[in-house]
This record gives C-alpha cells, sequence and structure tokens, in this order.
C-alpha cells in the first residue's frame, strides 16, 4: 500500500513538514478523504430536494439514494433490498429490537455477550424486559478479552430467539468467528443472529452471505465516512416483521425501515466514502473487477498493514512491564485482533495519560467506550476504563514508535520504568 498516496487523501493528518498530530481516535471515528467531505458538499450545494419531487433535484436524491443502497450492497455483500440506512448503529438496532421481539414469549430468550457495545446490549435487554423474556450473557476470557464461545454455545436452547454478537470489540480488538456462531445457532435452534461490525468494518471484508447471519449494522463513519448507519437485514427477516412507521410512509422493503427523511447529504458522503476503499484495490486488481472485489483486495492490503502495526505495537508493549495491553498480547496472534489497544497502568489513569498525551500533539481517548459489561469482566474500573490507542490504514510504521516515545516521557513511565 502506497502510505504516501493514502495520508495524502486526508486533510487532518496534517503536512509531514510541519510536525502533523498523532491521531490515534480512530474506534471513535475515523478521519475523512477529502472526496468524501467534496461529495457532501457537492450535493448540499448543487441543490437540495426531499424524495417524491417530478423535478430534477427530487429525481437526483432518489438516484442518489439507490446508488448508496448499491454501494452499501457492494460493502456487505448483501442484496440492494437488504439495505436499510438510518442515523447510527444505535438507533437502527433499537428499532429493529423493537420490531422483531413483537412475536417473543414468556419463557424465550435472548443471548447477549460481555464483549459487545452496549448499542448490541440495551436494544435487546429492553426489548426482552418487555416481553419477559431472560436475557442470558456469554462471558470473556479475562486473560486474553476474548469471547467464549464455548459459553455462548452452553446457553442455547430450542426457545432462543435472538443471539447478539460483535465482529470485534470495540475496546479490546478481539476478533470473533461470527461465520462458526451463526452456523451453530442455524443448525441447533431457530434465533436470528444480529452481528455489531462497527468496530470490525474498516479493518477487514464483510461478507453477510459468507457469514450466515441475518442482522448486521456498521456505522460510516467508522470506515472514513460521514454519520450514517447502514442495517443489513435478510431478506426473509426484513419482509417477515412489521417495523414501526408512520402511517403515510410506503410498506415496502426496505423504505419501510427508514423512519422519517434521511441524511441525503451523509448518502453522498457515504458513497464517496465506499468509491475511497474501492479505489485502495484498483493497484492491485484484474481491470474490469467490479466494486465488490475491488473492496475484497482493498481490505486485503489493509489487513496486511494493520498486521504490521499490531505486531509493533504488541512488541513495543511487551518491553513496557507498567503497562498492561488488555486482550490479545501475543504478536503471534495479531491477526486475531484490530490495532486497537486497550491500556491500563498503576501509577497514572487513563485521564491523566490522555491529557498528558493530548498536550504532546497524540489526540487519543479514554473511558469505558459504552462496553461495562467487558470492564467488569476484565476487573477494570468502568467509570475511569482504559487508554484506547486505535491504529488505521493511514497510519505509518514509526507512528507506533512515536507513540511508545511520548508515552515514555510521562513522569510514571521515566521514573524507573524505562522499556527494557
Amino acid at each position: 500500500m502506497d502510505l504516501d498516496a493514502v495520508r495524502g487523501q486526508f486533510p487532518a493528518l496534517g503536512d509531514e513538514a510541519h510536525s502533523p498530530p498523532l491521531i490515534l481516535d480512530g474506534p471513535g471515528g475515523a478521519q475523512v478523504p477529502r472526496q468524501v467531505a467534496d461529495a457532501i458538499a457537492d450535493y448540499l450545494l448543487q441543490g437540495t430536494a426531499n424524495l417524491g419531487g417530478a423535478f430534477s433535484t427530487s429525481i437526483n436524491t432518489g438516484r442518489l439514494v439507490a446508488t448508496a443502497r448499491r454501494a452499501a450492497a457492494d460493502l456487505l455483500g448483501a442484496g440492494d433490498d437488504e439495505i436499510v440506512f438510518g442515523p447510527n448503529a444505535t438507533s437502527l438496532l433499537f428499532s429493529a429490537s423493537r420490531a422483531l421481539s413483537r412475536e417473543w414469549q414468556a419463557g424465550d430468550n435472548v443471548v447477549i455477550t460481555a464483549l459487545d457495545h452496549e448499542a448490541n446490549i440495551s436494544p435487546w435487554r429492553l426489548a426482552a424486559r418487555d416481553r419477559d423474556v431472560e436475557v442470558r450473557q456469554a462471558r470473556v476470557n479475562r486473560a486474553d478479552g476474548t469471547l467464549d464461545i464455548d459459553h455462548l454455545f452452553s446457553l442455547l436452547d430450542a426457545r432462543t430467539r435472538m443471539v447478539a454478537l460483535t465482529a470485534a470489540s470495540n475496546v479490546t480488538g478481539s476478533m470473533v468467528d461470527v461465520k462458526r456462531v451463526c452456523q451453530h445457532v442455524r443448525e441447533r435452534s431457530d434465533a436470528l443472529t444480529c452481528i455489531d461490525a462497527v468496530h470490525y468494518a474498516p479493518h477487514g471484508s464483510v461478507n453477510v452471505e459468507r457469514l450466515g447471519c441475518d442482522l448486521l449494522v456498521t456505522s460510516a463513519y467508522k470506515y472514513f465516512g460521514p454519520h450514517i448507519g447502514v442495517l443489513f437485514g435478510r431478506r426473509e427477516v426484513l419482509a417477515g416483521q412489521t417495523p414501526y412507521k408512520v402511517a403515510p410512509a410506503k410498506d415496502v422493503n426496505p423504505n419501510r425501515w427508514e423512519t422519517g427523511t434521511q441524511n441525503f447529504e451523509g448518502m453522498a458522503g457515504f458513497v464517496a466514502t465506499i468509491d475511497y476503499l474501492a479505489g485502495l484495490g484498483h493497484q492491485y486488481d484484474a481491470p474490469g473487477a467490479d466494486r465488490r472485489e475491488l473492496l475484497e483486495t482493498a481490505f486485503e492490503r489493509i489487513g496486511c498493514h494493520e498486521l504490521a502495526l499490531t505486531k509493533r505495537f504488541l512488541q513495543l508493549a511487551a518491553q513496557r512491564p507498567s503497562i498492561r495491553v488488555h486482550g490479545i498480547t501475543d504478536p503471534a496472534r495479531a491477526h486475531q485482533r484490530t490495532p486497537t489497544f486497550a491500556l491500563t497502568m498503576d501509577r497514572a489513569s487513563p485521564r491523566e495519560l490522555a491529557t498528558w498525551l493530548g498536550e504532546h500533539d497524540v489526540r487519543i481517548g479514554d473511558g469505558n467506550f459504552y462496553a461495562p459489561s467487558l470492564y467488569k469482566q476484565l476487573k477494570v474500573a468502568a467509570d475511569t476504563g482504559v487508554l484506547r490507542a486505535g491504529f488505521m490504514h493511514y497510519h505509518r510504521l514509526d507512528e507506533v514508535d512515536r507513540f511508545f516515545r511520548v508515552l515514555d516521557t510521562h513522569p510514571s513511565l521515566a521514573n524507573g520504568s524505562s522499556p527494557r
């Protein structure tokens, strides 16, 4: 991957000649390439219009929605009619949980996991509460911050109605074998599966047909786009449920799942986002490759680069005994995680470290990142949480080194805790 060419498309990364900031808050929202911002501006400045009109700008908006749906389908390996847009993944999951839970009965159960962001926990918990349905939570392996899949399997029975799990933790970066879980659920119950791919999506290719899931959500701002949520719903699932909507809205899929006027300028930016990602695969794919093929190639290249970033980070962290990495720490298992790292230190709080790093132009998040169940199992205080370093495909290997160089200057590390 030509990193200079990649970085040149992201104005926020700065000019290398003028000490650019080191932005490590990608898991909270990735930086955006110029073409995405341009697409949003173009839509807003060339004449906006709502759907349903007989005039040109309204017709253009209709075409834009169809184009955005096609782009999302290419990203996820889905059909156009299986794509639902919304303000964010959380809102889409609350909407889906309300509709899907209508048929639940007392005595049924839903299975969630302690590895998940609350966006894929609270909607199902609240729906279960309203329907007098049991909630069962799969635990996490504390040693490496991974999901205990065998425990999840043990929670399933004939009355399980939903299994909700993440594709990768937004805190520890631990990936989940989603395909294995979906296959097991499908073979042993009538439950549906809902996958939170929000954290995973910027790091790897998603193919819903290959995964075998029923629902899957992403948020474009995590993979270099605007604030817009995307829900995949298997065709039969969307058709078999009755979503909450206003009475005059058309009762056709997938539109009936989209409440209110959609974020059309966000859709314009979303299309540009997918085209940006596909462009990363252009130099490697054969001429004539379609966009889905280009996206798969792009994520292969992203994966190779991020694997190197992950290994480098774990190697440098291991040289600093006062730093604890929560999650997979063995460089040989780097392929089982994303380059997102949850860190704690005994002698400094995550907020103290984040403040120090921010003063030295390293922009990094701290807190619980809406994953309190995970902190409970990791024995980490949810009120303070962790320092989260998140690397993306636009980061260079030497920026991993830069992070540790700056961190090493913090008094709690500089006083007697230098690297081994």
